[in-house]
């Protein structure tokens, strides 16, 4: 009886220690799983953070190519302004070849009609008129031209010293993103790493 007893207790301490191992087993397949599941969570988020940084990218860069093209949208107006202001300025210059011309044929004419006083003076008289008009209209062609120089280098000098400014606000923002996909890269290893090494 008592060697029979003493099978039976083996048997028994033996199913208890299988129990334990299973027991360890199971936990240590749940604590697995629990770190598997934070793992695979941490990587999602990267990708979120990532894929964010991408689209915020793409963003800065369609508004440097919109600035881009509206800055050479309106360059392409003034140089069309330009355009007009020479076509203006050859009308002037038509003006004033014609009021020369009419300048020297009235000069001609006085010559034929000098024994004439009247139509002397008369000729003067429109003589000094016209002087006037062209002098006037060569003043006005060339206040006219150098306001429109001055105006268009300020404009270019203003819409460059924008397009540098933005050109330089997106690449801030560009090498800021960068930094801080740099910066949750190395995080995201560095737990990686030591969720490993505490798991180890």
């Amino acid at each position: 009886m008592v060697i029979f007893r003493g099978k039976k207790g083996g048997k028994e301490g033996k199913k208890a220690k299988k129990d334990n191992v299973l027991k360890d087993a199971v936990a240590n397949a749940k604590l697995w799983e629990t770190k598997l599941d934070a793992i695979q969570k941490s990587r999602l988020e990267y990708r979120e953070n990532a894929k964010k940084l991408m689209l915020d990218n793409d963003v800065l860069q369609q508004q440097m190519a919109q600035t881009e093209r509206d800055t050479l949208e309106v360059i392409s107006f003034l140089k069309q302004e330009d355009i007009k202001k020479d076509d203006q300025v050859d009308e002037y210059s038509q003006q004033i070849h014609q009021l020369q011309e009419a300048l020297a044929e009235k000069t001609n004419e006085v010559k034929l009609m000098q024994s004439e006083l009247k139509l002397v003076k008369e000729f003067r008289r429109k003589r000094a008129q016209m002087q006037r008009e062209l002098d006037e209209i060569k003043e006005s062609m060339f206040m006219t031209e150098k306001k429109h120089k001055d105006t268009l280098q300020q404009m270019e000098h203003k819409f460059f010293e924008e397009k540098v400014r933005l050109q330089q606000e997106a690449s801030k923002k560009i090498a800021e993103l960068a930094e801080r996909a740099h910066t949750e890269a190395i995080r995201y290893l560095l737990l990686l790493s030591l969720k490993c090494t505490f798991s180890i």
